[in-house]
């Protein structure tokens, strides 16, 4: 697959195929990190929809118990390639699962640089500390359909649709200067 590739000395590694399996291997790194006495932060990013597989607990299980330094980043977008959210989770927020590993859940916008920067530093720093490590969850509007061969249309409303494009189309406008007045 295109998307296979790794950079070694800069500790980047392949991703993965299977849904989910990066949140082990991510949680590996980490506990050899822990082991081995480094600084060393492990990182992870998954959808929503992977967040409902069985290696993404087995993952956050074990890092909260060991106190792992890895942070698990779950980017939502509210659809699990053409399943909802609602259907796919009895949570309407995927941090709150967090606690029950014994971390911190956070949820960010993931639309808003800013907002995700903190999130992560703090996440790393807590990591780097030895506390343990740190769910977040980076809310985001879907923009396009899953994939090429996906046809949102069948599953999306029109109305949905056009709601996010109209909030899309908002967000990117200009912002008032600080201070407030007339920004032209």
């Amino acid at each position: 697959m295109p998307g296979h590739y790794g950079i070694a000395e800069r500790n980047i590694l392949s991703v993965s195929s299977p849904v989910a399996t990066q949140v082990l291997h991510a949680t590996g790194i980490a506990y050899a990190a822990k082991l081995r006495r480094t600084e060393q932060v492990a990182i992870t990013y998954l959808g929503e929809g992977s967040s409902n597989q069985g290696d993404f607990h087995e993952a956050l299980n074990f890092a909260g118990i060991h106190k792992l330094p890895v942070v698990f980043v779950v980017e939502n977008n509210g659809y699990a390639i053409s399943v909802p959210m609602s259907l796919q989770s009895a949570v309407e927020d995927i941090a709150v699962r967090g606690a029950g590993y014994g971390m911190p859940g956070v949820i960010c916008d993931g639309a808003d640089v800013l907002d995700c920067y903190r999130a992560g530093k703090e996440a790393i720093d807590r990591a780097r500390s030895g506390v343990g490590p740190t769910l977040i969850e980076a809310k985001v509007t879907r923009m396009t359909a899953h994939s090429s061969d996906d046809q949102q249309t069948k599953y999306r409303s029109s109305e949905e649709l056009e709601a996010e494009k109209d909030a899309r189309s908002a967000a990117a406008l200009p912002r008032p200067a600080a201070g407030g007045g007339d920004p032209g």
